[in-house]
């Protein structure tokens, strides 16, 4: 049988691997990298987060979104999610969504500022871009902090309250594995291991898979991608 392992953490110039876990699926394993280490790395190594704590994240059924969700209810935190879809929403609650908030009808700011109010989120991530960074950052308490990881809509540039920064000492951080250099992804891939691996393996975190596609049927599985009918990830099965 050959040997299971997680592809991106093949880290050639630190010659190791980090192995996938007998309890995982070959699909499950596979959704692992890169979203995990990713979100691991907002939540865990750059936010801090602990338990009781609030998240809020938006796109919450996108692949870092559930991902989010998996992670910070592992950590004990609250989370709060986003949507324009409620159907969507619903399904998240059976992973441990707390707070639904669907965001289709109105503004952003206007769907989120009744249900969370102003300053009491302690973790923003952030999987839309700055059209939504305002409410955000408005909506976190003192010592918050925002991570910015996707960009979903077409806006990259906002406004920022630089007083509402310095009053309440907020701390804005972007996370993205693009432009690392091999010793920092095999440092962030160890880190990973470390915190996230026993709980992979005895089944307390699993993956949400929305759909699985032979590799035949790809074009289809792209056109599921395109639909936004998904929640959580798509995976090719080769």
């Amino acid at each position: 049988m050959r040997r299971r392992v997680f592809a991106e953490f093949a880290l050639l110039d630190a010659r190791e691997v980090i192995p996938a876990p007998e309890r995982l699926s070959w699909e499950e394993a596979a959704c692992i990298p890169i979203v995990f280490v990713v979100v691991h790395d907002a939540l865990f190594v750059s936010g801090q987060l602990r338990a009781g704590e609030t998240v809020l994240v938006t796109a919450a059924p996108s692949g870092v979104g559930v991902a989010t969700l998996l992670l910070a209810k592992h950590l004990g935190a609250k989370v709060i999610g986003t949507s324009r879809s409620a159907a969507k929403l619903e399904r998240l609650k059976a992973h441990g969504l707390d707070v639904a908030i669907v965001t289709g009808s109105q503004g952003f700011g206007e769907a989120i500022s009744p249900v969370i109010g102003e300053g009491r989120v302690d973790m923003v991530v952030d999987n839309i871009g700055a059209d939504v960074l305002a409410p955000c950052l408005k909506a976190l308490a003192v010592g918050g902090r925002f991570a910015t990881i996707g960009r979903m809509s077409s806006v990259t540039k906002g406004e920022l309250d630089v007083d509402l920064l310095a009053e309440r000492r907020l701390h804005l951080y972007g996370v993205s594995n693009r432009l690392r250099t091999s010793a920092q992804r095999a440092e962030s891939a160890r880190r990973f291991a470390a915190d996230l691996l026993p709980a992979l393996g005895d089944g307390r975190l699993r993956p949400v898979i929305d759909r699985c596609f032979p590799l035949d049927q790809i074009a289809a599985a792209g056109a599921w991608l395109e639909a936004d009918k998904h929640v959580g990830k798509v995976v090719i099965r080769i």
